[in-house]
C-alpha cells in the first residue's frame, strides 16, 4: 500500500514538474533542446520561438536546420569548440555565439549542454538550454565600451595619474595612466601592483598613512626626481559603505614651470623689497582695497612703526601725531577721486624723538580692471631743513645783538649809580681830609694854641655837616656796591651765555641757567611784567649743553614778554607776569614759562615750531627761535616740547628733560 502511493507520488510530481516547464518556458528568453552532430536540433517548449521567431515544429521537421541561424562567422568557432570537448570526452559545453531571428535581427546566444556518447565514445547528441544574452551583451558591450572610453580618457589626461589600494602601511599601484608610465619610462606592466614607495619614495608611503586618519582629501607639494619636475599632488580618498579607505586616486599636476616662475617672482620680489629697504626714500603701497601691503624700512624708522603692525590695514585708519591724518590721508583721497599724482611738501610728522619734515609724491597705478593701486613715497627733507636752520644759527648771536642795547642800558644805570656815589665822596672827602689835618695839627700844637684849633675844628664840622656824611657815606657805599654786583651779574650772565660751550654734556644746575636768561633778558620784561619763581628744590642736576640750554630759555622768556608787551600796549596800566616753574615728573623734569599775553591764534598753531615762521614785523624777528628750541630739545637732549594756550589770556611753554643719560616717556598732546 504505501509502496503503491509513493509510486503515485513520483508519478505526480514528475507530470507536475513536465506541466510547470511547460507553463513557464513560453515566457522565459530560453529553450530547452537536443541537438545532433549534423546541427539538427528538437526542441522542448515553445521557448525558441520568443528567442528566434521560428516554431518549434520546423526545427523539428528538419525544415530548418540549426546551422542556418548561426552567423557564418561564429559557426567555425562552434565547431572548434565542439571538437575540443569530443575530442577530451568531456561532458560539458558552454559555447557563445550570434545568430540571425525571423525578422532579421542578431542575437546573442549563450548555449549550454551535456555531451552523450555511446559505448564506443562516438556522439550521439547534445542535451542543452539556449539562453538569449542579447541585453547582457549589449551591457557587456556597453561597459567595455565605457571602460575603453574610461581608459582612453583616463589615457589622455596629460597630467600624471595612479589609482593605489591601501595595503597594511602602505600601497599598492592598482592602475596607472600613461603620462605617468611615460614620466617614468616604463611599461604599465612595470608598476602596476607595485608598492609607491618603490616607485616614487618612501614619503608617498607616509601620504598614505595620513590620508588613512584624516579619510579627507590631502593637497602638497613636492619635487619628485622620478617623475622629473616639480609637482601638486592631489590625493582623494575613496571610502566603501563602511567609511574605509578603498581607493586613493593620486593626481599630479606638473608645476614645475610656474614653480620656477613663483620662485623667480619671490627672487624678483626679495630684490625689490631689498633695494626699496636700502634707499633713503619712504615707500607706501597700497592695494585697490585701501590696504597697506608695503611699509619699507625708511616708513618704519620715520615712524616708529614695524612693518607687521601696519601691513594688512587700511590706509585710512591709521593715524600718527603730526600732518598725517589733516594732509596726507586727504591727499591720498584726492589722488583716487583725480586719478592724477599729488605733491605734498613739508609735511611734519611728529614722534616722540623729534619731529620728521618730509615731501610726499602720492601716485595712482591702475591695474587692468582700472582700479588704483597707490605708491607714496616720502622725502625726509628734515636734515635739510635742520642744515639750513642751523646756517641761521646765528640767531644766538642776533639775540645778544638785539638783547645788547637793553643790557647797555642795564649796564650803565648801576654804573651811572656808582659815578653819582663816587663823585658825593670826592667832593665830602676833601672837607674830611681837611677836617683830619687840623685834628692832626692839633695833636702836634701845643696847650696855648688849643684854643684856636678847636675854633677851627668847629668851623669845619660846621661846613661838612658831619651827621649828614655819617649817614650818606655808609648808604653810597653801599648802593655803589649792590650796581657793582648788579653789573658783575649781567657780565657773569652774558658771559655764561656767549661761551662756545662743551661738545659734551655736563650736569647743570637747570635754575642756574634759567635765573641767568632771567638776568640777560631783564630788559625786555621789566617795564611790562613781573617774573616769578617756583622753583622745585628736589630737582638735582641736569645732564645737558648748558650753552644750548640757555639759548632755549632766552628764547621762551624774550617770546613771553613779548606776548606780553602785545596784550598792555605801550601804556600799560598795569604790568603781565610771567612765571617760570620747575617740577619733577618721574624721571623727567618739567619747565615751563607761562606768560599773561595773547594767546597763539588756532590757525597759526601747527606752524609755531616751523623754521621761518614768525608773526614779527620785517627785522623784529626770523622765525628760528621756537625750531632751534625744537631742535634742541628733542633732537639732542631726547626731551619733548610743546605749548597749552588760550586766546587772550595767555600761553604755557612746556619742556621735559630727562633726568640723566636715557630719556623717558610721558603723555602729553601735540600741537
Amino acid at each position: 500500500m504505501l509502496s503503491s502511493y509513493r509510486t503515485y507520488l513520483t508519478k505526480e510530481i514528475k507530470v507536475d514538474i513536465f506541466d510547470i516547464l511547460k507553463n513557464i518556458l513560453p515566457s522565459l528568453d530560453l529553450a530547452f533542446y537536443r541537438g545532433f552532430p549534423d546541427w539538427s536540433v528538437v526542441f522542448l517548449g515553445d521557448g525558441i520561438r520568443h528567442i528566434t521567431g521560428y516554431d518549434p515544429e520546423e526545427f523539428s521537421g528538419g525544415k530548418i536546420n540549426w546551422k542556418d541561424l548561426v552567423l557564418p562567422e561564429d559557426r567555425e568557432k562552434i565547431s572548434t569548440i565542439t571538437r575540443e570537448v569530443i575530442k577530451h570526452k568531456k561532458r560539458q559545453c558552454l559555447r557563445t555565439y550570434r545568430i540571425k531571428t525571423l525578422d532579421g535581427q542578431i542575437r546573442w546566444i549563450s548555449d549550454r549542454g551535456s555531451l552523450v556518447y555511446d559505448s564506443s565514445g562516438k556522439l550521439l547528441w547534445i542535451d542543452g538550454i539556449i539562453l538569449d544574452i542579447t541585453k547582457e551583451k549589449q551591457l557587456e558591450s556597453i561597459l567595455e565600451k565605457g571602460k575603453q572610453e574610461w581608459q582612453l580618457t583616463f589615457d589622455s589626461i596629460p597630467n600624471p595619474i595612479v589609482i593605489s589600494e591601501p595595503v597594511k602601511s602602505s600601497c599598492v599601484y592598482s592602475r596607472v595612466n600613461k603620462a605617468f608610465t611615460e614620466r617614468l619610462g616604463l611599461h604599465p606592466r612595470d608598476v602596476v601592483n607595485k608598492h609607491c614607495k618603490d616607485v616614487l619614495g618612501e614619503t608617498f608611503t607616509r601620504d598614505c598613512l595620513e590620508l588613512s586618519e584624516s579619510k579627507v582629501i590631502k593637497e602638497r607639494g613636492a619635487e619628485i626626481s622620478a617623475l622629473g619636475g616639480y609637482f601638486h599632488i592631489t590625493n582623494v580618498p575613496i571610502l566603501n559603505p563602511q567609511g574605509d579607505i578603498e581607493k586613493i586616486i593620486c593626481i599630479f599636476n606638473d608645476i614645475t614651470k610656474l614653480k620656477e616662475s613663483q620662485d623667480n617672482l619671490a627672487s624678483l620680489a626679495r630684490e625689490l623689497s631689498f633695494v626699496i629697504d636700502s634707499v633713503s626714500v619712504m615707500v607706501i603701497g597700497i592695494n585697490e582695497e585701501g590696504i597697506v601691503y608695503r611699509w619699507n624700512r625708511i616708513a618704519e624708522g620715520i615712524f616708529k612703526t614695524p612693518a607687521s603692525d601696519i601691513v594688512g590695514r587700511p590706509f585710512r585708519e591709521l593715524s600718527f601725531p603730526g600732518d598725517f591724518v589733516q594732509r596726507l590721508i586727504p591727499a591720498y583721497d584726492e589722488c583716487l577721486e583725480t586719478k592724477r599724482p599729488i605733491q605734498l611738501d613739508e609735511v611734519r610728522l611728529y614722534t616722540r624723538e623729534e619731529t620728521r619734515v618730509l615731501n610726499f609724491l602720492i601716485k595712482p597705478l591702475f591695474t587692468t580692471q582700472n582700479r588704483a593701486c597707490v605708491f607714496i613715497t616720502g622725502f625726509d627733507v628734515t636734515d635739510r631743513k635742520n642744515l639750513e636752520m642751523m646756517l641761521v644759527h646765528s640767531q644766538k648771536l642776533e639775540a645778544i645783538g638785539a638783547l645788547a642795547a637793553g643790557i647797555a642800558h642795564e649796564i650803565n644805570t648801576p654804573c651811572q649809580c656808582v659815578l653819582s656815589n663816587l663823585n658825593f665822596l670826592r667832593e665830602e672827602l676833601s672837607n674830611v681830609l681837611e677836617f683830619l689835618k687840623i685834628c692832626e695839627n692839633m695833636k702836634d700844637s701845643e696847650n696855648g694854641d688849643s684854643l684856636s684849633l678847636l675854633g677851627e675844628i668847629g668851623k669845619v664840622m660846621d661846613n661838612i655837616d658831619v651827621s649828614f656824611l655819617m649817614e650818606e657815606i655808609p648808604q653810597a657805599l653801599n648802593q655803589s656796591i649792590d650796581c657793582l654786583n648788579r653789573v658783575v651779574r649781567i657780565v657773569e650772565s652774558i658771559r655764561e651765555f656767549s661761551h662756545p660751550g662743551s661738545q659734551d654734556k655736563t650736569f647743570v644746575d637747570i635754575h642756574k641757567l634759567l635765573e641767568s636768561a632771567v638776568t640777560i633778558s631783564r630788559n625786555e620784561w621789566k617795564y611790562v611784567a613781573d617774573i616769578q619763581f617756583d622753583f622745585d628744590p628736589t630737582i638735582p642736576p641736569i645732564l645737558c649743553y648748558p650753552n644750548e640750554l640757555s639759548q632755549v630759555f632766552l628764547n621762551l622768556i624774550v617770546n613771553a614778554a613779548q606776548a606780553i608787551r602785545d596784550a598792555i600796549g605801550d601804556h600799560p596800566e598795569k604790568k603781565g607776569t610771567i612765571t617760570i616753574r620747575t617740577k619733577r615728573k618721574d624721571s623727567w623734569c618739567e619747565i615751563s614759562v607761562t606768560d599773561t599775553g595773547t594767546g597763539i591764534p588756532e590757525e597759526i598753531r601747527h606752524k609755531v615750531f616751523e623754521p621761518f615762521f614768525t608773526t614779527k614785523p620785517v627785522g623784529k624777528g626770523t622765525g628760528q627761535g621756537l625750531a632751534i628750541a625744537q631742535a634742541v630739545i628733542m633732537k639732542k637732549h631726547n626731551g619733548h616740547i610743546y605749548f597749552e594756550t588760550e586766546e587772550g589770556k595767555g600761553t604755557t611753554f612746556f619742556v621735559l628733560l630727562p633726568l640723566g643719560e636715557a630719556g623717558g616717556t610721558t603723555n602729553h598732546s601735540t600741537i
